[in-house]
């Protein structure tokens, strides 16, 4: 690796769940890659909350009521958004902006059986903002089953 290449940064699931391809989400800002390219997370049906974790190290940059946004080594920006449609998605901090964040480490719960019984769309993008398509590789396919933890994509 040259001085000038940036290492590949691992992008994991947030929490466990079924892989969505964001052109499926009905919002157009994910769903046409306006915001950067991605994989969503739909959670478990079964689930009446989960706890997010950091897709990898990084200081967080803004928390929102549904949505959480780090930026990662050589100022690679990720965000984490809870549900696509505006909806309160009864969520709890677990960590506060300005704090750095190990992978897996807790940023917030999320009460989904509350979400789900408000209808809101579930399926939560893990999005490389502003990333080249072309630098965003996924590494599971949309349909599979991930755990917390699991490689969602690498961005180069």
């Amino acid at each position: 690796m040259s001085s000038t290449q940036r290492p590949v940064l691992q992008l994991l699931a947030p929490f466990a769940g079924t892989v969505v391809e964001l052109a499926d989400l009905p919002d157009p800002v994910y769903a046409r890659g306006v915001v950067g390219p991605g994989l969503a997370v739909l959670p478990d049906a079964d689930v009446a909350s989960v706890e997010v974790t950091s897709p990898c190290d990084g200081l967080v940059h803004a928390i929102l009521p549904h949505a959480v946004m780090l930026v990662a080594d050589h100022g690679r920006q990720v965000l984490v958004h809870l549900g696509v449609q505006a909806v309160d998605h009864h969520v709890r901090e677990r960590c506060r902006v300005g704090e750095r964040l190990a992978v897996g480490q807790p940023v917030l719960v999320w009460e989904v059986e509350r979400s789900r019984t408000a209808g809101a769309e579930l399926a939560s993008p893990v999005v490389a903002l502003q990333a080249p398509a072309a630098q965003v590789l996924a590494v599971v396919e949309p349909g599979d089953r991930v755990e917390r933890g699991q490689a969602l994509l690498f961005w180069s």
